[in-house]
């Protein structure tokens, strides 16, 4: 957890309130057009992440507008297609369809449709990072809602404005709009837009280092947001987020229970654990550690909370394989019979069913048995990892550096045990993980186990630069067991410092994985006789494949130790 971690999320609130609302353009639209519907459906379908429902909404809606030749339909079809496409990442589909939408948007004879749609693709830009462009069509935008004197339209123009130069740094033309925006807000009277542009102007003053400025405008939209009932967490949250960075942990605590407590009511959990993991590292540091275990429990109460919810959506989605599967069966049986048209030909049929059935069942079953074998190896190994051994000893470690009055490094190491903890309980409903996730554990693990023996011992992990780490899968903590197995008892009894190595190659389709130590090694005439663990990976690796099971290699002497074994990248 470091003191940056606030001042972001603050900034990505500010991104929500300002162009969430034209993110998805689908407003002012009627709503007897069939062409419409689906522009509707394709958008709200967009904000609830369903891409391949809104792509299909989407499409529909650009043939009925190209039908009836309604442009501006056609426009918002292609600028919701690109702002589909940006959030899959094809950025080469999104280009194509944004190059088509600006090319429609010229035929527009609405102006204020115009400055709409020209607000999205510059929203859009922003979102591929792409400034210098986000900055020419919103300037566009701003320049066509001036002509029509709309004060709203105007107000949401300079809100983004200020947002595109804060992003390039340049706070002087930030700060200009923003205060534009609030001389606006204040014309119309806009409490609301006051508060938040309140909010936004000491989010620029935090940036350019004037706290005291940027604490006077937080506090002046906290004043305003209460004035007016208005539930709106950011300005406690930003004001929370300064004083962390101020070293102010108390006050730090005091504007982020002022926020959890409006955040409670719109229930969103990731802003709430959020909120949880920085009043956790405030209370460290203010040495309040039963504070600290009990914001560590709420916010791992939300994390055990969301992954029953996943557990709970595979259930029912596997209940709904089974059911469909059920139905297809019956469908097949039904047809089947009415096909057949005397008693030998239905006695044939079901013998031919009942065999299918058999041997579909008996694949079943062997499957499943493999399955059930793979996730007790799976669990066996989560638990050699965590075993009680290892736990009691750092905890220990933790309370001798409580104990040292160090409290940073106490922080740091319960940081990273909280979090390898985390890990391990995220792993154990998964077959599989990406090697960035694996290798992610395994450095926690590493360095937790370092600072638990002073540095005894240094690592080093050499990935081959042709393999993607993001999307290689593997079996989750499959390194781990000789990593341990190097740490705790090939570097025990050595006195020089302890050297561990871990190469990752790609081989054609496989991963060629090599573990090596100069540890005091140990006689490999005894696997098989007692070495757990050992037996534990090689069933591991039999499950997996032949070849894998064929490649493991292990050779050891006083010299240390190294570990070799290869294995299809899912």
């Amino acid at each position: 957890m470091t003191k940056n971690l606030p001042k972001k999320v603050s900034f990505a609130l500010v991104f929500i309130f300002t162009f969430a609302s034209i993110s998805c353009f689908s407003q002012d639209l009627p709503t007897d057009s069939t062409a419409h519907k689906h522009l509707k459906k394709g958008a709200l379908h967009i904000k609830k992440k369903e891409y391949s429902k809104a792509y299909k909404e989407l499409k529909l809606a650009e043939k009925g507008f190209l039908k009836k030749q309604d442009i501006s339909g056609i426009a918002k079809s292609y600028l919701n297609l690109s702002s589909l496409f940006t959030y899959t990442q094809e950025q080469d589909s999104a280009n194509f369809y944004l190059l088509k939408c600006q090319t429609e948007i010229e035929k527009v004879d609405n102006k204020s449709v115009q400055a709409n749609i020209y607000l999205n693709i510059a929203h859009i830009n922003y979102q591929n990072k792409d400034y210098e462009k986000a900055l020419e069509f919103a300037h566009r935008s701003e320049d066509i809602n001036l002509l029509l004197k709309d004060t709203i339209a105007i107000s949401k123009t300079y809100n983004n404005l200020a947002i595109l130069y804060r992003n390039i740094d340049n706070y002087e033309s930030a700060l200009d709009y923003n205060f534009k925006s609030l001389n606006l807000n204040k014309l119309s009277k806009d409490s609301v837009g006051i508060a938040k542009s309140y909010n936004n102007i000491g989010l620029i003053y935090e940036n350019i280092g004037d706290f005291n400025q940027a604490i006077s405008y937080y506090k002046n939209a906290t004043a305003l947001n209460a004035q007016i009932d208005a539930k709106n967490p950011n300005p406690y949250r930003n004001l929370g987020a300064l004083h962390l960075r101020m070293g102010n942990y108390k006050e730090s605590n005091d504007f982020y229970k002022k926020a959890l407590t409006i955040e409670k009511e719109q229930n969103i959990t990731t802003r709430l654990k959020d909120i949880y993991n920085v009043m956790l590292h405030n209370y460290i540091q203010l040495k309040d550690f039963e504070k600290a275990i009990e914001f560590q429990e709420k916010r791992d109460q939300i994390e055990i909370k969301e992954v029953e919810n996943k557990n709970k959506k595979k259930l029912e989605a596997l209940k709904q394989q089974q059911e469909l599967y059920y139905k297809e069966q019956e469908l097949k049986h039904a047809k089947a019979v009415s096909e057949k048209n005397s008693i030998i030909i239905l006695i044939v049929s079901g013998l031919l069913i009942i065999t299918l059935l058999f041997f579909l069942q008996s694949f079943r079953t062997s499957k499943l048995k493999r399955k059930q074998e793979q996730l007790l190896l799976e669990r066996k190994v989560l638990r050699a990892q965590m075993n009680p051994h290892f736990i009691f000893n750092a905890l220990s470690a933790i309370q001798n550096s409580l104990m040292d009055n160090d409290p940073l490094k106490s922080a740091t190491f319960l940081s990273r045990f909280s979090r390898l903890i985390r890990q391990n309980f995220e792993f154990v409903n998964k077959e599989t993980i990406s090697l960035a996730d694996d290798l992610d554990a395994l450095k926690n693990y590493i360095e937790t186990q370092q600072m638990r023996f002073n540095n005894n011992f240094t690592y080093e992990i050499d990935i081959d630069p042709q393999l993607d780490i993001d999307m290689a899968k593997i079996p989750p903590l499959l390194i781990q067991p000789f990593v341990e197995n190097s740490i705790e008892h090939g570097f025990k009894n050595k006195d020089e410092h302890g050297l561990l190595q871990i190469t990752i190659k790609k081989e054609q389709r496989f991963l060629h994985i090599c573990i090596s130590d100069n540890g005091s090694g140990f006689d490999t005439s005894k696997l098989g006789k007692g070495a757990h663990s050992f037996s534990v990976f090689k069933e591991r690796l039999r499950l997996l494949s032949k070849a894998a099971e064929k490649s493991f290699k292990i050779t050891s002497s006083n010299e240390g130790t190294e570990v070799q074994f290869k294995i299809g990248s899912v």
